[in-house]
């Protein structure tokens, strides 16, 4: 093992992985700031950010494994390789290892390029992105491989351009917006937005099946130059077929996996207030955030006050609307993350939701346009959203609202505060009965 070790090292110190390492610490360090370095304070999102340029990664790695594979023919090492005694597949295991610690190493350098603002911030949500980052060097390691393999039965000298471009190629459209790519991928990778991006029962699958391929492709990369006839067929057939049989069940269950989200942990760490006011909740990882979410849920839990089924505190939601407690207004949603962080591009900073409160689609099944069952569009959204504005801004309906429901904006114009808090507490009731008919009996409350 040690003798093993130190021709890794060696390796190490050869042209094709030093070349790597500098190539994945300034392409790495380079896609990541060209996000306009949007991601504040948060590692998690700085891990989204290296997710998604796995695609591009993983490509590059199968172009440097040819030219890696190929290495030893255009130099002819592997007929002296091949007289020695030593097994094939652990001289090339250990090229084909220094080649992605040296990619590898120089992901973690192009990432701390981006990583040291966070630092110097005091960051959050450091786990998740652990987590991708862990899963990036089973890919690396799987593609690398692939183009090992490659090298070694090809001499083509564009053999390593030409395997990139097609590898990517067949990751980026073939595959794109696939639940396969939690395989073909790994890292967690599910596609989609940040909220429904990480899946670590697909991230623990998919690197075992990355390593069970890498092993294969190693096994076949390693066969002899120039086999017996029929040898190398035979060698193929049992490697693809160990390797089929053994991945079958762990493609089938990462694939099933990726119609699932980030796990939620049934009883999350909190940092709450404790004082004597309204309690306001936010998970603990996000309490440097608790002060202005305090101040602003107070302000709104202020201004539901005399509505009935009003909140009296504020706190994270259960992703299960059956499990959300009634009485507490969402301290997550609209402009913020999931991970609890102001999404400053949209606006003001805001730490509640006072439309997740209200609206249906936080206590009902919903179609994919997000609506419940028999309403077509304009029973709910119009009447929660009076009701959200007034409630968090005191506005009276915006310009989509007036233009288009403008018999509803002027009878709640014309009401009392009275009234407005009659209609919006059966509003909010109606939602919880899923009833969009009771939605639009609330109008009876504007005309008393």
């Amino acid at each position: 093992m040690t003798g093993w070790i130190r021709t890794v090292l060696r390796e190490l110190r050869r042209g094709t992985p030093l070349f790597a390492f500098v190539l994945f610490a300034v392409l790495v360090g380079v896609l990541l700031w060209s996000h306009s370095a949007y991601w504040g304070t948060r590692w998690n999102q700085l891990g989204v950010h290296l997710r998604d340029n796995f695609i591009l990664l993983a490509p590059l790695a199968v172009a440097l494994g040819v030219w890696q594979g190929g290495r030893s023919r255009r130099s002819g090492v592997g007929e002296l390789h091949d007289s020695t005694r030593r097994s094939a597949l652990i001289r090339h295991s250990s090229e084909v290892v220094a080649l992605t610690v040296a990619a590898y190493a120089g992901a973690l350098v192009g990432l701390a390029s981006a990583g040291w603002t966070i630092l110097v911030t005091g960051g959050y949500g450091l786990s998740i992105a652990l987590l991708y980052v862990a899963g990036l060097l089973p890919a690396l390691l799987s593609y690398s491989a692939l183009g090992f393999l490659i090298g070694r039965w090809l001499s083509w000298r564009v053999a390593a351009p030409v395997a990139g471009v097609v590898s990517y190629l067949v990751l980026g459209f073939v595959l794109w917006n696939d639940d396969k790519r939690a395989v073909t991928l790994g890292g967690g990778w599910l596609g989609g937005t940040e909220i429904f991006a990480f899946d670590l029962d697909g991230l623990m699958l998919s690197s075992l099946g990355l390593l069970i391929v890498a092993i294969g492709l190693l096994a076949l990369g390693s066969a002899e130059r120039r086999p017996a006839a029929g040898s190398a067929w035979l060698t193929a057939g049992v490697v693809g077929a160990v390797s089929t049989i053994l991945l079958f069940p762990v493609t089938v269950a990462a694939v099933e996996s990726g119609s699932t989200d980030y796990p939620e942990d049934p009883d999350p760490d909190l940092a709450c207030t404790a004082d004597d006011g309204p309690r306001v909740c936010l998970l603990a990882e996000h309490r440097h955030l608790l002060d202005e979410a305090t101040t602003q849920a107070r302000e709104v839990l202020t201004r539901f006050e005399g509505i009935d089924g009003a909140p009296t505190r504020a706190g994270p939601p259960r992703r299960d609307p059956a499990s959300r407690p009634s009485d507490m207004l969402p301290t997550t949603g609209g402009d913020v993350t999931p991970w609890g962080d102001p999404d400053e591009r949209w606006g003001p900073q805001a730490y509640v939701n006072v439309w997740g409160f209200i609206s249906p689609t936080s206590y009902c099944h919903t179609d994919e346009g997000g609506l419940v069952a028999g309403d077509p569009g304009d029973m709910f959204d119009p009447r929660v959203e009076l009701v959200a504005g007034w409630v968090e801004q005191g506005n009276i309906g915006g310009q989509w609202l007036r233009e288009s429901f403008p018999k509803l904006a002027g009878l709640f114009t014309d009401a009392t505060d009275a009234q407005r808090r009659d209609f919006a507490g059966r509003v909010i009731a109606a939602s919880r009965a899923c009833d969009p008919t009771a939605a639009v009996a609330a109008d009876n409350a504007l005309r008393k």
